[in-house]
């Protein structure tokens, strides 16, 4: 039971960093590129298999650390302090 709810809960680690993702390319438009888009939802099946973790896919892919669904360079010093959007 304990790996069906790992891999439950990796599923939604998954689901939340797409939406991240998403959040990220809406607010910023001109970092789109089709390529790495695919490469960043391919490497979304490594969270599902628990390859790597949503901090490491995070900081791997540019991501706010904090999960507010922006570039990491859009981070402000408050974003520790803030609720995620999730």
């Amino acid at each position: 039971m304990m790996d069906r709810d790992a891999e439950i809960h990796r599923l939604q680690d998954a689901v939340m960093l797409a939406q991240q993702l998403g959040r990220a390319y809406r607010g910023d438009w001109l970092d789109f590129d089709g390529r790495t888009l695919r490469d960043q939802l391919n490497d979304l099946s490594d969270v599902v298999s628990g390859g790597i973790t949503v901090a490491r896919y995070r900081a791997s892919n540019s991501l706010c650390p904090y999960g507010h669904g922006h570039w990491d360079e859009y981070c402000r010093d408050d974003c520790a302090e803030k609720t995620p959007d999730a």
